[in-house]
């Protein structure tokens, strides 16, 4: 059944809602991917009993890597789902427990200490750098230790007065939502995009898609969040800061929502211009059909991680539905 998603955008007939229109709805490896991967999670003993299986079914987080890189080998897919299902493993205890999860998440990780949840993203991220081509083999550690870190920093960091602002907001909400590790598993996974996209390309890309991510998720997951009292979310902290009604809150998440988007669809059509042109390519003023090619399936696989999360969102999980 189709969950309505709180996120979703009026549309233009741009280049992005082009894009869009093209995101692979079959997740072509899944039968296989769902059975390695819940073989996976009974072996680390954390599917305790039949109803945390039913219940990791249900909020279908073992198919969100999957969406997110449809485009990449089953290899890669199963390995990259085992490292976001930790992180979503993580994130729930972090909303239930009433001390500094995180903290001690690291401390008994330090430790070497039993039920130990960043150990096994250690291990599954030594085995996605066997895949790598291209980039430091420290990165994806360093992500996740600035991942843990802004996890640490969740419950106070918007407590002084005045602190929310938009930008700020996003650029640790980049941090903490692993959004910097989704970017990297691309890289890894595609390193032809580097040879495609200029730096200047993709990280403005990256920027944008960040602030979409964050945004969808905020409205999507509100209601979760607010039953369990997480406040990392910008539909809560404005309800919160500004003193407004629940309405506005979403309101104004919506407007920044549709700001972003046509930024993008703006930038998406600079971009295209600029690769037709010569500029900021390594290619000729003449384009081959191989050139535009591998633009477009460069830049689709990049819109796709946000798409991923769109779809996965309306359509797969029954994690933000109201119980």
């Amino acid at each position: 059944m189709k969950h309505v998603s709180k996120s979703q955008i009026t549309t233009t007939h741009g280049l992005l809602s082009d894009f869009d229109r093209h995101y692979p709805k079959e997740l072509v490896y899944w039968d296989s991917l769902e059975w390695q991967l819940f073989t996976w999670l009974n072996k680390q003993g954390l599917l305790k009993n039949e109803v945390e299986h039913v219940r990791t079914q249900v909020s279908a987080i073992l198919k969100f890597a999957p969406r997110l890189f449809p485009y990449t080998n089953p290899r890669l897919q199963l390995l990259f789902a085992k490292l976001f299902t930790l992180l979503f493993i993580m994130d729930d205890q972090a909303d239930h427990h009433k001390g500094n999860f995180w903290e001690e998440a690291w401390n008994k990780h330090l430790k070497g200490g039993a039920h130990d949840l960043i150990a096994p993203c250690m291990e599954v991220i030594q085995l996605i750098n066997l895949h790598r081509s291209t980039g430091h083999s420290s990165a994806l550690v360093l992500l996740l230790q600035e991942f843990i870190y802004a996890g640490m920093q969740e419950k106070v960091r918007w407590n002084k007065e005045g602190s929310l602002h938009y930008q700020a907001y996003l650029d640790f909400k980049t941090q903490s939502s692993g959004v910097k590790i989704a970017f990297e598993c691309l890289h890894i996974a595609h390193p032809e995009i580097g040879l495609i996209l200029s730096p200047n390309q993709f990280a403005l890309l990256k920027q944008k898609l960040s602030a979409l991510i964050i945004l969808s998720n905020d409205l999507d997951s509100y209601p979760k969040e607010l039953a369990v009292g997480d406040t990392n979310n910008l539909v809560i902290l404005y309800q919160q800061q500004r003193k407004i009604k629940l309405s506005s809150a979403i309101a104004n998440v919506r407007t920044h929502l549709k700001d972003e988007w046509k930024a993008l669809d703006d930038l998406l059509l600079k971009q295209y211009h600029k690769f037709h042109q010569g500029k900021e390519s390594p290619y000729s003023v003449s384009k081959t059909i191989k050139e535009q090619v591998e633009w477009r399936q460069s830049i689709t696989k990049v819109l796709a991680i946000f798409f991923g999360c769109k779809h996965w969102a309306s359509f797969d999980t029954g994690r933000y539905q109201k119980r």
